[in-house]
């Protein structure tokens, strides 16, 4: 998979609304500009492993919430996740 993404704009005043956009959804754009044309590079702001993490623990936490589970993600040695009670 590719990391980054080429994206080339029709007008150069469109980056500066794209970039922050891109932001709000974890992503980071970089104008990059080629000729006439405004090219954005776009990637992800954090990690592979960070991204995947963070959609776990939100979707864990969705999840038990959705099923009124009095449980809690914790990690372990052994596990990158556990569901246990809360400690008290």
């Amino acid at each position: 998979m590719n990391d980054t993404i080429h994206v080339e704009l029709a007008a150069v005043c469109d980056a500066e609304d794209l970039i922050p956009f891109l932001a709000g959804r974890g992503l980071t754009g970089t104008i990059t500009n080629s000729n006439e044309h405004c090219d954005v590079e776009i990637r992800y702001a954090i990690e592979p492993e960070v991204r995947l993490r963070n959609d776990v623990e939100a979707a864990l936490a969705s999840w038990l919430e959705g099923r009124d589970r009095p449980l809690v993600p914790t990690s372990d040695a052994e596990h990158d996740y556990v569901l246990r009670p809360p400690a008290d």
